[in-house]
Formats: C-alpha cells, sequence, structure tokens
C-alpha cells in the first residue's frame, strides 16, 4: 500500500502512543506484553508479544517502530532487526510530524 510520508508518520505516531499507553497499564510481572503494530497502516490489527526490554530497545530510538513480518513499506522505512516474532523498522523519511511522534523526547 502506497502512501504519503506524512500519512505514514501519522499511523506511526498513532500506534506508538498507543503502545505507550499500554505500557504504562500492563503489570511488570509478565515478561511478554501485547503490543499493536506500529505500522503505516492504519486500518492494521494485528498485535506483537514483545519483551519489556525489547520494547525499551526501541523505543530508545525515536526513528524505530514495531511491526508484524510483511508489515513494512519500503517507500517510508527500512527494516533494521527481524527477531522472528517481528520486525524493527526506521523510519527513512524527516517530516514535520517525525518532531512530534516520541512524546519521550519531550514531542
Amino acid at each position: 500500500m502506497a502512501q504519503s510520508s506524512d500519512g505514514a508518520a501519522r499511523n506511526h505516531a498513532l500506534f506508538r502512543e498507543v503502545n505507550e499507553r499500554l505500557n504504562e497499564t500492563r503489570s511488570p510481572r509478565f515478561s511478554f506484553r501485547e503490543f499493536v503494530c506500529e505500522c503505516s497502516d492504519p486500518s492494521c490489527t494485528a498485535s506483537l508479544a514483545v519483551a519489556a526490554g525489547e520494547y525499551e530497545a526501541v523505543r530508545s530510538a525515536a526513528k524505530r517502530f514495531l511491526v508484524a513480518r510483511g508489515h513494512e513499506q519500503a517507500e517510508v522505512e527500512q527494516v533494521v532487526e527481524d527477531n522472528g516474532r517481528f520486525l524493527i523498522v526506521e523510519t527513512t523519511v524527516e517530516t514535520a510530524l517525525m518532531a512530534h511522534v516520541d512524546r519521550r523526547a519531550g514531542g
């Protein structure tokens, strides 16, 4: 699915915000948590089993996102890791919205 850079950034930001809320409400006693796919498809409903440490590692880089295998979009991102359960992608586009995607960084 081809999509504009701004549209992809908006979807990444929306799904990241959902995952941040999930991360805040989950019990720390579980090693794996269910997160939503942060792909650029606004209709995606995939969930991903992610360890807390894995999630924090991805979140340490504002331009990286968790996506289900096969949900990467080469036009706006590149795969930086495939651990067999999910992909970690990094956006390759700069948009005005990207500055606001990461609320942990003050955006």
